[in-house]
């Protein structure tokens, strides 16, 4: 059961008109759940003899630190108003984001437990209403490092600082003809963390949640700022270490 105390929205039927909707402060779900454990052949006595060899192996073959290849999606969850899309009184304040790639090239320091990483996120914000469209399109390529600060089972949360290269490109259109076509290029900055998902520490696939924290910038067409804080939430980014996979496949 959920229970939602803000249940009166205000919401344009026409450009000009208004009108105030109210919903039931409750809703009702059912769910049914399986779980299973994929680490429970780890505990035999075989399995911790052959992931003893296979990190002697990655340890002389120097694959504990290794490059990584990672693709995921991500969608842009804002935390404030898009200022310019505002003006117009018939859009949300806040304009959310579709899903996107995010894709990564990074490098695993094992003494140091930390990754470096370039990534690229094409990212688009768009919403239309009333026969008007607004568009943010952002390609942006960042650098990222980033700590693990423990293992908790499997469970490895990281944080750390990035700086990224933006491309925008901004579009409104109203009524099928375009009012607003600009591009500009701008540098940006921010914090990325989240968690991996991993079986051993020579796991030459992991499962990656990124989460990328960006600042309202300073960044205006119009007299308005076209960028607003938001959260980039990534829906599991898988990680593939090449150099380890080698490791598994040479013959005892």
């Amino acid at each position: 059961m959920r229970y939602m105390a803000q249940n009166n929205f205000y919401n344009a039927y026409t450009r000009t008109d208004f009108q105030t909707t109210e919903l039931s402060p409750f809703s009702f779900s059912m769910s049914y759940k399986i779980a299973f454990d994929a680490t429970a052949g780890y505990s035999s006595e075989g399995s911790k003899r052959y992931m003893k060899k296979i990190y002697e192996k990655a340890e002389k073959e120097g694959a504990l630190s290794a490059f990584s290849f990672g693709l995921g999606l991500n969608a842009i969850i804002p935390t404030g108003k898009t200022e310019l899309a505002s003006q117009q009184v018939f859009f949300n304040d806040e304009i959310d984001g579709g899903l996107n790639i995010d894709l990564g090239v990074g490098y695993y320091s094992n003494p140091l437990n930390s990754s470096f990483r370039l990534s690229y996120r094409p990212i688009q914000q768009k919403e239309t209403a009333f026969d008007y469209t607004y568009q943010l399109f952002n390609h942006s390529v960042a650098a990222e490092a980033f700590k693990f600060i423990g293992d908790y089972h499997g469970f490895a949360p990281f944080v750390g600082p990035y700086i990224s290269l933006n491309k925008y490109r901004i579009k409104e259109i109203d009524f099928g003809n375009t009012v607003r076509d600009e591009s500009r290029t701008e540098m940006g900055y921010g914090v990325v963390f989240g968690w991996d998902i991993k079986q051993s520490d020579v796991d030459y696939i992991t499962l990656r949640t990124n989460l990328r924290y960006a600042p309202e910038f300073n960044f205006k067409s119009g007299g308005y700022k076209f960028t607003s804080e938001h959260i980039e939430f990534n829906f599991i980014q898988i990680v593939y270490y090449p150099e380890r996979h080698k490791i598994y496949k040479q013959k005892n």
